[in-house]
C-alpha cells in the first residue's frame, strides 16, 4: 500500500510506523495499519487485531481489486480506532471518526443488529454504546430511537472531553471512565507517561 502511494507521488508519513503509516489522497486521510500485534497496547487492541486477521479469508475482492473486510468487522475496527485515540493520543479524537462510523452504518444498517457479539468479544461494547449515542446527538443519525438518560449523559461528557479543547489533565484521568482497561493496563499507561515526562 505504501509503495503504491509512493509510486503515485503521494507523500507517505512513516513517523507513526510503530502503529501505522499515513497519507492524504484527494483530500482524504488514510492510515495503513500493520496487522501484526504491536507490543505495549492493551488487550482490546490485541483482541481486535486477532479478529481482523481471522476475518481476512472472508474479505471480498472489490471491482477495483482491493479487499474489503466484512462490514461488521470494519465497524468494530472503527470503534477500536476511536478508543485507541482516546487512550493514547492525548485523549483527543476528530469528528471524522464519528462520521466514519455513521457513514459505515448508513451504508450497512444490518451492522447494528449483528455487531454486539464481536464488540463484546474484543471488549468494546460499552464504549461503542457511548460512541453511537454521541454520533446520534451530534449528527442526528437516529441509529437508536431512544437512549436512556445515563447513556445520553455519558455521551455528552464524551463529546465535551474528547472533541473539544477540554482541560488536558481532566481529560487524561476522565478517559479512564470510558475505556475498557484493566487496572494493570492503567498502571502501565501512567508509568509510561511519567517515564516520558522525566526523560524530557
Amino acid at each position: 500500500c505504501n509503495d503504491l502511494a509512493l509510486g503515485l507521488g503521494i507523500d507517505v508519513n512513516f513517523e507513526s510506523q510503530r502503529k501505522h503509516s499515513s497519507f492524504i489522497y484527494d483530500g482524504v486521510h488514510f492510515e495503513n495499519h500493520d496487522l501484526e500485534n504491536t507490543k505495549g497496547y492493551n488487550r482490546v487492541h490485541h483482541r481486535t487485531f486477532a479478529l481482523l486477521k481471522e476475518s481476512l479469508p472472508d474479505a471480498v475482492r472489490r471491482p477495483d481489486g482491493s479487499l474489503e473486510l466484512d462490514s461488521v468487522i470494519a465497524a468494530v475496527f472503527v470503534v477500536k480506532h476511536t478508543a485507541q485515540h482516546v487512550c493514547y493520543s492525548g485523549g483527543k479524537i476528530a469528528l471524522r471518526m464519528l462520521l466514519d462510523l455513521a457513514l459505515l452504518l448508513l451504508r450497512h444498517p444490518d451492522i447494528l443488529g449483528e455487531w454486539e457479539p464481536k464488540l463484546r468479544q474484543v471488549g468494546l461494547y460499552r464504549f461503542s454504546r457511548v460512541m453511537l449515542c454521541a454520533t446520534d446527538q451530534l449528527l442526528g443519525t437516529g441509529f437508536q430511537d431512544e437512549w436512556d438518560s445515563h447513556t445520553k449523559r455519558r455521551a455528552r461528557r464524551f463529546t465535551y472531553l474528547f472533541l473539544t479543547e477540554s482541560n488536558r489533565y481532566v481529560r487524561y484521568f476522565a478517559k479512564l471512565a470510558f475505556l475498557p482497561l484493566r487496572p494493570s493496563e492503567i498502571l502501565r499507561i501512567w508509568y509510561e507517561k511519567v517515564r516520558s515526562l522525566l526523560s524530557k
